[in-house]
């Protein structure tokens, strides 16, 4: 489907739960998973879908003498005509679907997406949020032009350049604004420099996790020392969950292959945070339980608020500050290699940075 995409076009809402919503049935930590894959291959499968409202709740169970807390998240995905793929799920006992032109659905305030079991002790009771995490869940109309002291829809619609500009536009707006706000990223200049390097991390919005399909031989090419041969690659080539593990195994936190924690704290987000040790400083400081949920950050809340907590801890409000002096495109440089690890993809950010200090009207 091309061009805007408007409720006018929705013909038919997906329904899908992301955890555990029936305490006489629970779901395994697969099961789970299997609901986020769904989530995601609705929004990348043809015809695409749209999130176009998402809830959460949770259930207060006793096992025994312990209260287990159960948390779960659902999603209402709009398609313009009913997926094929839709039909391989009709039967779940765990999901449901409606068909209607237009379905009253809730305002997207935060995903969770559980791993709470029901061996495990009670969870704790919920302090009260933090300002960050207040930010996020606030209730948003994204219909509004002007959001507050952040960027307009406008604006973040100018600096899309794709056929689902405008979609995309409306889905990010809040999240982004509430993730600039949080994290100081408080005025023109950083909010362009920002945008510039999440548009390019992001595809333009529309990619929040690491792709990890690799051929064998761009294995070989790419990690020479975590994948020395052809016979290591090839055991390895196209199963992003077996490369992930053994790629950022031993790293950033995370233990051995065998421990899996190479996939669970895969990157995520709209600048990818990746490993045990960077969800768990993310998880600390932005009031948001990413080291027991990572796929938090495949929301648009998470993901713009991983972001911009990466931008804040690395000190690039400070670098951004200086973009505005002559000298700037070399500080902006240095965000980028500084994000990147290196000079790929130079040229592109700086494209994107053009483009976002003309929406922002940054001299």
């Amino acid at each position: 489907m091309t061009g805007q995409f408007e409720m006018a076009d929705v013909s038919f809402v997906a329904r899908i739960v992301v955890g555990n919503d029936d305490p006489r049935n629970m779901r395994t930590e697969e099961e789970i998973r299997q609901q986020m894959e769904q989530v995601n291959r609705c929004l990348t499968g043809t015809p695409r879908g749209h999130i176009i409202g998402m809830e959460r709740g949770g259930v207060s169970h006793m096992l025994g003498e312990q209260q287990v807390v159960l948390q779960y998240s659902v999603y209402h995905i709009g398609f313009a005509r009913k997926p094929l793929f839709m039909d391989e799920r009709a039967h779940s006992a765990h999901a449901e679907t409606a068909s209607t032109a237009h379905v009253p659905v809730a305002q997207p305030a935060g995903v969770s997406a559980p791993t709470v079991e029901p061996t495990r002790p009670p969870e704790p009771v919920r302090q009260p949020p933090t300002a960050n995490e207040a930010a996020v869940q606030q209730p948003h109309d994204t219909s509004v032009k002007v959001s507050g002291n952040g960027i307009t829809l406008d604006q973040l619609k100018a600096i899309l350049t794709g056929s689902d500009g405008d979609a995309l536009a409306k889905i990010w707006l809040e999240p982004l604004n509430a993730a600039m706000q949080a994290c100081d990223i408080n005025t023109p200049v950083r909010r362009s420099a920002f945008l510039a390097q999440v548009l390019a991390e992001s595809d333009e919005l529309q990619h929040v996790e690491e792709p990890l399909n690799y051929r064998p031989e761009r294995l070989l090419q790419v990690w020479p020392q975590r994948f020395p041969d052809v016979q290591t690659a090839a055991a390895y080539g196209h199963n992003p969950q077996a490369i992930a593990n053994r790629l950022y195994a031993d790293r950033m936190g995370n233990g051995d292959e065998a421990s899996g924690d190479g996939w669970r704290y895969r990157g995520r987000g709209l600048i990818a945070i990746t490993g045990r040790q960077n969800y768990a400083a993310f998880a600390q400081r932005a009031g948001l339980d990413a080291l027991a949920q990572p796929d938090l950050l495949l929301a648009p809340e998470g993901a713009a608020l991983s972001a911009a907590w990466f931008w804040r801890d690395c000190r690039l409000n400070e670098l951004a500050d200086h973009t505005a002096r002559p000298d700037g495109s070399a500080r902006f440089d240095e965000i980028s290699r500084r994000i990147s690890g290196g000079a790929s993809g130079l040229d592109r950010r700086r494209s994107y940075w053009q483009r976002t200090r003309g929406a922002l009207g940054v001299g």
